[in-house]
């Protein structure tokens, strides 16, 4: 006689099963069915009082969907070493230049204040590291990177003080579109020209110096018709400096910096100088994304396979094709 306790069995789940769900989840099989969002009256309360900015601009760019989750939704992404790192170093530079301006006779702070900021950064954010990283992310900022840094650009520093770190702009139009911006430097040439400078972590290399590229609108290739994603954002820079109301600035050039020295010892720093038709390229771009964000144009996305929110919506469509063949585990009859 069975004693009605449930018996307990080993149930084997073979590869070629789990390998047919994987693939039934995130497969080049997905059907061909763009994403669709919300409903358009709720996505105005995110896009009625938008204000376009040169990273939006780039992630609409590349990914409407990513644009899409990131930006206008704002769900968060988990932190990464890279960013952190990135973050100490762009702290530490600014609470450097910071500091001179707020200095009666305009002394800049010595080195260990610099690397004492960047340490105090880094243990902020200490949980984006894995125990390894954070010990050789910390060794080498402190010890390689602003050490480097510091001995030299500080004569540079020294002979033009006249800098403005973080600036933030706001209630700029350009082409009728709103747009805002972050600068991590204006350096002044003279009273009212300046060059923008952006400080940025990573090693150049070829990938970069594509960055830099200005746009060859009849390209078949995405990445060359609208050009770098760092030409971009001078040329952005420069619309919202040179429209900002509040001043009367004119930039020359922008600059990117950097930071961290190569096997040589060497920093790579590029200038960039925009010209009149490419200003005018990019003020039509400007308008052409902000009015596609402004009428909800997020269902295509740009369907790369290391894409993770593209990546995400082939889950979910197939989720929910499973969903209504009633193929769900604990979907009601």
């Amino acid at each position: 006689m069975e004693s009605g306790i449930p018996q307990k069995k080993n149930v084997e789940i073979v590869d070629e099963q789990i390998m047919e769900v994987q693939l039934s989840l995130f497969g080049a099989d997905t059907p061909d069915k763009n994403f669709e969002p919300l409903e358009a009256n709720f996505l105005n309360q995110f896009t009625d009082d938008y204000v376009l900015s040169a990273t939006h601009l780039d992630n609409y760019l590349e990914c409407p969907v990513k644009f899409y989750y990131r930006n206008l939704l704002q769900i968060p992404s988990a932190k990464t070493g890279p960013l952190s790192f990135g973050n100490a170093i762009h702290k530490a530079l600014e609470l450097f230049f910071k500091f001179m301006l707020k200095d009666p006779d305009k002394n800049y702070p010595d080195l260990q204040q610099m690397v004492g900021w960047f340490k105090m950064e880094m243990d902020r954010n200490r949980d984006s590291f894995t125990v390894e990283d954070f010990t050789k992310n910390m060794e080498y900022g402190s010890e390689k990177v602003l050490p480097k840094l510091y001995g030299t650009f500080l004569p540079e520093w020294e002979a033009n003080k006249n800098r403005e770190p973080e600036k933030n702009l706001a209630n700029v139009v350009v082409n009728n579109v709103p747009i805002k911006g972050k600068l991590d430097q204006l350096v002044f040439l003279d009273k009212d020209t300046v060059n923008v400078i952006d400080f940025k972590t990573g090693k150049f290399n070829t990938e970069k110096k594509k960055t830099l590229q200005p746009p060859k609108p009849d390209s078949d290739k995405e990445e060359e018709k609208f050009g770098g994603n760092y030409w971009r954002q001078v040329a952005f820079y420069h619309l919202l400096v040179n429209n900002d109301p509040l001043h009367h600035y004119r930039v020359i050039s922008g600059e990117m910096f950097f930071v961290e020295p190569d096997k040589d010892g060497k920093f790579k720093r590029e200038k960039i100088f925009v010209n009149d038709n490419e200003l005018s390229f990019m003020e039509q771009l400007i308008a052409d994304v902000y009015h596609k964000i402004k009428n909800h144009e997020f269902s295509e996305g740009c369907g790369k396979d290391n894409c993770e929110w593209c990546n995400f919506n082939k889950f979910y469509i197939r989720k929910e094709l499973y969903r209504s063949a009633g193929l769900m585990s604990g979907d009601e009859e």
